[in-house]
């Protein structure tokens, strides 16, 4: 199962169990966007084994969703959000920095 695959189907499984619980525009009912919902994030990150794990499923996740990276108004989105959460949640954590440089690798950012 892919990275996009497993956290569709647990979304999916969230929402089932509560429905209701997300109110968001149709255009932003994406997972990259459900994913970092304040609502779905504990629980997911529980579900898929803990803080590391889900950050690497998102991203590995996201390189499927947006090929073009930022190019699209979600991948746009995902990026802020990745970005403004990887600075509060493991910002210079030495267990996060090959996250850190896979992400600036897929974005094309090269450090100065």
């Amino acid at each position: 199962m892919s990275s996009c695959e497993k956290i569709n189907a647990l979304i999916n499984q969230y929402m089932t169990a509560h429905p209701g619980s997300i109110t968001l525009e149709e255009e932003y009912m994406h997972p990259s966007v459900l994913a970092m919902h304040t609502e779905i994030q504990p629980w997911l990150m529980s579900e898929l084994g803990g803080t590391h794990e889900y950050w690497n499923l998102l991203l590995e996740s996201a390189k499927e969703w947006f090929p073009d990276k930022n190019k699209t108004k979600l991948g746009r989105l995902f990026c802020n959000r990745f970005e403004i959460h990887g600075c509060t949640f493991w910002n210079g954590l030495e267990e996060y920095q090959t996250l850190t440089d896979e992400y600036h690798k897929w974005r094309g950012i090269t450090k100065k």
